[in-house]
């Protein structure tokens, strides 16, 4: 073996005695934990440096020693950790500030409803007052509508007149509508005509005036409703103005004279006479035939009463009462004048006068 060859064996053979050395060296450290060992390698040599072992009462053997205490008794007293104290007393004040918190919510919302209530209360009392006012006023203008009416509506009344009917349809209207359709204010409803129209212009046409059932409330009103609710019950008060105005009764018997020609008849006005016309056999079978006819005569009949047109309600009766019994013209009509026509009449004298007249032409068949 050559010189080179020896001389590399003897470097391996010392390299790994100090290796074993080293390892020696750590496995006594591990064990003991007393030193610590560190291998440097000083310009190619390997140098031991030895360090001080742990002591026992370091800072961190402290720590490691309080761990463990807590560990066993579970907790650490106020002395040993005073910030885990504090956090207890914080967490403890937050419990106190949200108690606190929710009773002040609670009686915040006992005050609001408590509040609700007495609103609701109110709203209640000021709905109540709110309702007996508007009663007591409504209540009090229908005193006085209805006083205002009765002191229109003091008038004598046919005893065959219902009074709540009359004076609920006296309500429906206006209370002047029979004075405004004579001044030629209004016009006669329904479909009617203005009364200078009606009697220049419907005298003659006797279809017309058969057809249409509209106008006669309006050219004799009474004082009893009529069957066109349109029209209005005649009133005290616009009666005493209609009568007194000699236009407005002129008109009227204009109306009159109209009306008796459409029956066949016609008047005498210097005598005051009633008399057949020239066509009275046609408009008597007219008359015969529509027997509504018989409650337009007393209509008429009663409307003169009311204006005090006595003596042309006097000539009518008797004309019809001389052609339903003496002339047997009119005998149709013989009931309609015992139980109506002649019941028109309001002077007690007068009405039994015509009824003995009926009496002695019955008697004299």
């Amino acid at each position: 073996m050559d010189e080179n060859m020896k001389e590399i064996l003897k470097r391996s053979d010392s390299s790994n005695e100090s290796s074993e050395h080293v390892t020696l060296d750590e496995e006594n450290f591990d064990e003991n934990n007393d030193v610590v060992l560190d291998t440097e390698l000083n310009h190619g040599n390997g140098k031991k440096i030895e360090q001080p072992a742990f002591n026992e009462n370091t800072p961190e053997k402290n720590n490691e020693n309080e761990k463990e205490t807590l560990n066993k008794n579970g907790s650490s007293n106020d002395t040993m950790d005073p910030v885990a104290g504090y956090e207890e007393k914080l967490n403890e004040i937050d419990d106190i500030k949200m108690d606190v918190e929710l009773n002040q919510s609670n009686v915040k919302k006992i005050k609001i409803s408590e509040k609700e209530e007495i609103s609701e209360k109110k709203d209640e009392d000021s709905d109540e007052i709110y309702k007996n006012s508007v009663n007591e006023t409504a209540e009090k203008a229908a005193s006085e509508k209805e006083d205002k009416i009765d002191s229109f509506v003091d008038i004598n009344e046919p005893d065959d007149v219902n009074e709540i009917e009359y004076k609920e349809s006296a309500r429906l209207f206006k209370l002047d509508k029979n004075l405004q359709f004579y001044k030629g204010e209004i016009a006669s409803k329904p479909e009617g005509g203005y009364i200078d129209e009606i009697l220049n212009n419907w005298s003659s046409d006797y279809d017309l005036l058969e057809n249409h059932h509209g106008y006669i409330q309006w050219l004799f009103p009474n004082v009893d409703p009529g069957m066109n609710f349109h029209s209005q019950p005649l009133q005290q008060e616009e009666l005493e103005i209609m009568k007194n105005d000699q236009e407005i009764v002129n008109k009227m018997l204009s109306s009159f004279r109209m009306m008796l020609n459409f029956y066949g008849m016609k008047i005498d006005q210097k005598n005051l006479v009633i008399k057949r016309s020239k066509e009275y056999r046609k408009r008597y079978d007219n008359l015969k035939k529509n027997r509504h006819n018989f409650l337009r005569l007393t209509r008429i009949l009663n409307c003169l009463a009311e204006f005090e047109l006595v003596d042309y309600q006097y000539a009518w009766i008797q004309f019809l009462i001389k052609e339903i019994y003496s002339e047997k013209k009119l005998g149709i009509l013989e009931r309609s004048m015992e139980n109506f026509f002649v019941q028109t009449i309001k002077n007690d004298e007068k009405r039994n006068e015509f009824m003995k007249k009926i009496e002695e032409y019955k008697k004299s068949k």
